[in-house]
This record gives C-alpha cells, structure tokens and sequence, in this order.
C-alpha cells in the first residue's frame, strides 16, 4: 500500500456521490492507479464498513462509471479505476 493517495477533486466534490462510496474510492485508490484486487472483506476492514455497505458502495461507483470489475471465481475480484477529469 501507498503512503498518500491522490484523489480527484472532481470525485471528492461531487454531490451526486455518497459520502461512504467516495471513501471506499479512495480506500480502492490506496492500492494503486489502474488495476486492484483486495477482497470486500480486505475493504471492510480498511473502510470499517460491512461488506454489505462495501458492496452497495461499489454498485454505486460502478453506476458512475468510476470502477468496473471482472469476477476469478473464488478469487478476489479485479477491479479496474477508469481515469475521471477534473472539474
């Protein structure tokens, strides 16, 4: 994990954005840039959020088509930051 994370104003300012989805990206952004693999239970701890809030959290970010992810089976998913302008 990094020591700082760098996150977009245009996401950290956006109203449209709940409070806990704008944190659970930063928490996704804390593991790198582009490509990332922690577990929902991996962001529950660092997030101190359920899984269930993680989950909606990243429904959520997946609608504003800030992330996507692809399933491997039993393994963590890949969850891909798509690259947002700034405001």
């Amino acid at each position: 994990m990094k020591k700082y994370t760098y996150t977009p104003n245009s996401v950290m300012h956006d109203p449209s954005i709940s409070h806990s989805a704008r944190f659970l990206y930063m928490a996704l952004l804390s593991f790198g840039q582009d490509q990332v693999s922690p577990g929902q239970a991996r962001l529950a701890e660092k997030t101190g959020y359920s899984k269930s809030t993680v989950k909606r959290c990243l429904i959520e970010l997946r609608e504003k088509k800030l992330i996507s992810w692809k399933r491997r089976g039993r393994k963590t998913n890949v969850y891909t930051i798509h690259p947002v302008g700034e405001k």
